[in-house]
């Protein structure tokens, strides 16, 4: 009906409007199904869409450089732990090889 279409109309610019861009494009795509000659309607939902790919984008670039660090940190620990496993053998291995040679000593 063209009331329910005019609410969803108004309330996906409400929520474009409160940063719900997935729930106004909703909103504004079931408007513009119900009234398909309405560029008004057309027009805004491009608009939330052409907001919601830059807001997306934000989101990547803030948080893709966190991510990246978070895994850089991930790699380098566990380069220092297997170092450190790598000296522990080796220790042991040296260990092993002098209580060897003690005992040919003794013997």
């Amino acid at each position: 009906t063209p009331d329910s279409a005019k609410a969803r109309y108004r309330r996906g610019i409400a929520k474009a409007e409160l940063g719900d861009f997935s729930g106004a494009m909703e909103d504004l795509r079931a408007a513009t199904a119900a009234n398909p000659t309405d560029v008004g309607v057309r027009r805004e939902l491009a608009r939330v869409e052409a907001l919601y790919k830059e807001h997306r984008a934000q989101e990547n670039s803030t948080f893709g450089g966190v991510f990246d660090k978070m895994r850089q940190k991930d790699k380098e620990r566990e380069e220092r732990e297997e170092a450190r496993k790598k000296a522990e053998a080796e220790r042991e291995t040296q260990r092993k090889v002098q209580e060897r040679e003690q005992k040919r000593r003794e013997e």
